[in-house]
């Protein structure tokens, strides 16, 4: 009887390189996340520092409040890209729960497949042990 063969193995296979590839992204997303939540903490340790630095002449003060300014506008403008690397977090984590959802879909047809063609060999195995039998029995 010749061998298992699933039909749609192409598909599968597609689906399998779909949730890798939606994998990749997601990873890399979660790593571009991390390296921005470092980022902003960075900044708000350097503000901490130049907050706690009060001394100085008036020209040392006014330099020592712009760079504060600067500070605290770099914050809110990392907390901007936070949010949105979080938000595409999101909408790639929904992707790859889809993939994977579908991947294993195609895995479960795939199972079923092969139960009904190993159901069908061994159908047709014991059809034909009986076919000998019953010719052993009538050629004796």
């Amino acid at each position: 009887m010749r061998s298992y063969n699933f039909r749609m193995e192409k598909i599968l296979d597609y689906r399998q390189k779909i949730e890798k590839d939606v994998s990749v992204r997601f990873a890399e997303a979660a790593h571009r996340l991390e390296r921005q939540k470092k980022k902003l903490d960075t900044i708000h340790r350097e503000y901490e520092k130049a907050s706690s630095d009060r001394h100085g002449d008036v020209p040392s003060m006014q330099m020592q409040f712009l760079y504060k300014e600067k500070l605290r506008s770099q914050y809110l403008e990392q907390e901007k890209k936070i949010e949105e690397t979080a938000e595409e977090l999101e909408d790639i984590r929904k992707d790859l729960l889809e993939a994977t959802k579908d991947r294993k879909i195609m895995e479960r047809l795939k199972e079923k497949d092969r139960d009904r063609f190993e159901t069908e060999r061994k159908n047709q195995q014991q059809k034909e042990l009986d076919e000998i039998a019953v010719l052993k029995h009538q050629g004796t």
